[in-house]
């Protein structure tokens, strides 16, 4: 008990103090490198996320205009007009021997300020293009700052190989900002959600051109540039929290954690005693089960003893007292059997899942069986006994189980009758179960106390069922036979107005029956 007590006392206590302080040593040495990951580890995710969904959106754009490019004006246009992010689409080859121009308008097919002039400085770029569209099948894209003096109306242009048409080279200026504002505005939304402040900026000021909530530039403490539109670059921030706030935050923790652990404490102290306190409880059954088992096995042992002794030095004794004796032996033998099986079947409930051989049976002629074995007993006692056999639907169930849980409930009776010797047992079928009742007018048991005695060593602390040996396993018997045969156990008692215990089994037609015989 004590080394099950220090192990438990190790387990429940130091065990969590010194892994809460491990961990309490660990945190503060790492809360730093936890926070720069956390950022660096979000924004990347962000990043990849916006940066994708631009290029799909730039790429579903190209796929369009590479399948209108041979088609009329008119088209281009009503293309322009539905993505108003757009400005111009352009048409060319890698040598830029004709380079077409289609704007939302006739008024807007006016070549911006250097556009001709990128176009011919990135001519091998363009070549390029094409060249690693006919080898690979893939699209990319090269994108451009128009210069302008005006920061807030630079457009990008993204020029880019066609895959319908060999050697052709297309491309569209992009108003970036309306873009940002209109097109990655609800994916910059959706990636912030309730936890981080994403906002986009361009050019080499970091102008704020949107932001999905109120922010300064200069509260982004880590960015990183747009794939896609040059001079643009994406910041992000924890929303409304600052480091020191996190590492607050932390401590706070750390507190409620402490007050966890307080609680575990208690609950361990109040689980070793509880513990503790049951194995001297179990400790004293345990020895006033010896010690009732002891006087139970001697009682039958000295009438034994006597009355053999008695036929042996009285050889001369008339037939009828003879014949007396003998049935007194017979039925001490049998009382110090049943004893005894008791204490075996309880060894061998307590070690087998299932110890029972079930098969039909009926109920009436077990209980006769059991009851012709007490007549004797009854009569010489002076008990008003009867039995009353009534009409029984049979039963799935291991007869011996039957019988032995049958002898338990008479001892009982026998044993707890006072000085009112009236014993009634009865067998009857109603509705879906057939019951096997036994009554007494005895000690009678309390209310408080109907649970407990079908525990195991468990005798009532007061009264005559205090008084009265006994081992303390016959009802826990029973209760584990009515358990393995899907019955039930029903008490009716008193203390001084007797008891009357009714076990219950289903019949073999029932659902409960049918499933014992699968």
């Amino acid at each position: 008990m004590f080394k099950r007590f220090t192990f438990v006392f190790l387990v429940v206590i130091f065990l969590p103090v010194i892994f809460y302080a491990g961990w309490v040593i660990n945190s503060l040495n790492t809360s730093e490198k936890i926070l720069s990951q956390v950022y660096n580890q979000q924004l990347n995710a962000a990043l990849i996320t916006l940066n994708q969904y631009a290029w799909n959106q730039i790429d579903e754009w190209a796929t369009a205009v590479d399948q209108l490019s041979g088609t009329n004006i008119d088209s281009l246009q009503e293309f322009l007009s539905r993505n108003p992010s757009l400005r111009l689409i352009l048409i060319t080859d890698s040598l830029q021997s004709s380079i077409r121009m289609v704007g939302a308008s006739a008024v807007h097919n006016v070549f911006p300020a250097g556009l001709k002039d990128s176009l011919v400085l990135r001519r091998p770029v363009l070549s390029d293009l094409n060249r690693f569209m006919v080898l690979n099948n893939y699209r990319k894209f090269e994108p451009f700052l128009l210069p302008s003096g005006n920061e807030s109306e630079k457009m990008v242009v993204l020029v880019f190989s066609s895959r319908k048409l060999p050697r052709r080279v297309l491309g569209f200026a992009l108003d970036a900002g309306r873009f940002t504002r209109e097109v990655l505005r609800s994916r910059l939304n959706e990636v912030s959600g309730e936890q981080f402040i994403i906002g986009v900026m361009a050019g080499p000021r970091s102008r704020l051109v949107y932001a999905t909530r109120e922010v300064e530039t200069s509260e982004f403490k880590v960015t990183k540039p747009l794939w896609i539109l040059p001079e643009y670059r994406i910041g992000i921030r924890l929303m409304g929290k600052s480091a020191d706030e996190i590492i607050e935050n932390r401590l706070v923790l750390n507190m409620i954690l402490i007050g966890v652990l307080s609680i575990v404490l208690i609950i361990g102290v109040v689980y070793i005693y509880r513990l503790v306190r049951r194995e001297v409880d179990l400790v004293r059954l345990k020895t006033d089960f010896v010690s009732n088992v002891s006087h139970e096995l001697r009682t039958p042992l000295t009438l034994i003893r006597m009355y053999a002794e008695t036929l042996d030095l009285h050889p001369n004794l008339k037939e009828e007292k003879r014949q007396t004796y003998y049935r007194i032996i017979l039925n001490e033998s049998d009382r110090l059997g049943r004893l005894i099986n008791n204490i075996l079947n309880f060894s061998r409930i307590e070690s087998v899942k299932d110890p029972y051989r079930k098969s039909v049976i009926e109920v009436t002629q077990v209980v006769s069986a059991v009851v012709s074995l007490y007549e004797v007993q009854f009569t010489a006692a002076g008990f008003d006994w009867a039995y009353e056999p009534g009409e029984t639907a049979p039963v799935l169930a291991d007869k011996e189980a039957v019988s032995e849980a049958v002898h338990n409930l008479i001892d009982n009776a026998v044993k707890y009758s006072g000085e009112t010797k009236w014993i009634r047992i009865s067998t009857r079928t109603t509705g879906k179960e057939t019951g096997i009742t036994v009554e007494d007018h005895g000690v009678g048991i309390d209310q408080k106390h109907h649970g407990m005695i079908f525990d195991k060593f468990s005798r009532v602390a007061t009264g005559l069922v205090h008084n009265t040996k006994g081992s303390g396993l016959g009802l826990a018997l029973v209760h584990h036979i009515m358990k393995h045969h899907d019955g039930r156990i029903e008490l009716e008692s008193s203390p001084g107005k007797g008891s009357r215990f009714t076990l219950w089994f289903p019949v073999t037609g029932t659902e409960s029956g049918q499933q014992n015989l699968k």
